[in-house]
């Protein structure tokens, strides 16, 4: 499948005995480039917010302007394609991002027949 975002939705392929696609929402990253916020803890491995301890942030977390949340999967089976939502997560999507979602989803379900 070629890539298949609109806006701050996308569906992509994963690697799961369950499921073969993701459907998945973006948003800014708070932490992208604010290393200096933070202590480094555990050998260098992960940051803490400073004058804190309990919290440790992956040092992968600072790296990426964007990060996501999964929405849904896509599940091959012999009807067709299901769709499966995490919670209602759907429900919190914002009025663009809700049919940005239907378009994703189906293209997405064009590309798997």
């Amino acid at each position: 499948m070629a890539k298949n975002r609109i806006n701050n939705i996308e569906c992509r392929k994963i690697k799961s005995v369950h499921y073969s696609h993701e459907i998945v929402c973006w948003f800014p990253n708070n932490y992208y480039g604010k290393e200096e916020d933070y202590n480094l803890s555990f050998g260098g491995e992960f940051y803490q917010p400073k004058g804190t301890t309990g919290v440790n942030i992956s040092k992968g977390c600072f790296k990426n302007p964007e990060t996501y949340y999964v929405v849904a999967w896509l599940i091959k089976t012999k009807e067709g394609i299901d769709l499966q939502t995490v919670g209602d997560r759907v429900l919190d999507l914002s009025e663009q991002e809700l049919q940005d979602f239907f378009k994703v989803y189906k293209k997405a379900v064009r590309w798997k027949k």
